[in-house]
């Protein structure tokens, strides 16, 4: 490559790098789903609304209550107090299901005497743990087209059109 593509090439990503301000924020279970459920973070139309699998849905679980590692959400602050939801919405809502007693736990492998249990009939101490599990949401700061987050969303996703309205 010659100097001038290499600098030119620098100055595009310096300038879309510089586009996108966000903060990485560790937030409880408990406090996002509450968030969730308040409408501070709601779910866009663009979003597809697949319900994953129930073996997706335990594994997520069985991985929080044995404090594992776990994806990132991924949102967009819109307002002071409400978030748009680019990514984790399976993760989300599973999580949600489960605090509200909606998931009964089937098949854990590791876990397997915690089967049938839903999260009530967890003991005091680990439903307490389970709420107070961090997340990490990385939350794009400012104003962003919908353009934009149509496109990052597709990125993260790994989907080769951006979805339609």
């Amino acid at each position: 490559m010659n100097i001038e593509a290499i600098e030119q090439a620098e100055e595009q990503i310096w300038h879309t790098r510089n586009q996108m301000n966000y903060t990485t924020l560790g937030l409880t279970v408990g406090y996002t789903v509450q968030m969730l459920r308040d409408g501070e973070i709601y779910i866009p139309e663009y979003q597809p609304h697949i319900v994953w699998n129930n073996q997706k849905r335990m594994r997520l679980i069985e991985s929080i209550l044995l404090d594992l590692p776990i994806s990132e959400l991924f949102a967009i602050k819109i307002e002071e107090e409400k978030w748009e939801l680019l990514d984790g919405i399976q993760r989300l809502t599973t999580l949600d299901a489960f605090l509200n007693n909606e998931i009964q736990l089937k098949n854990l492998e590791t876990l397997s005497k915690c089967n049938d249990f839903r999260f009530s009939d967890l003991s005091p101490l680990e439903q307490d743990k389970f709420e107070n599990r961090t997340i990490s949401v990385v939350l794009l700061l400012k104003n962003t087209s919908l353009e934009t987050r149509l496109a990052l969303f597709t990125k993260i996703n790994g989907l080769d059109k951006l979805p339609t309205l």
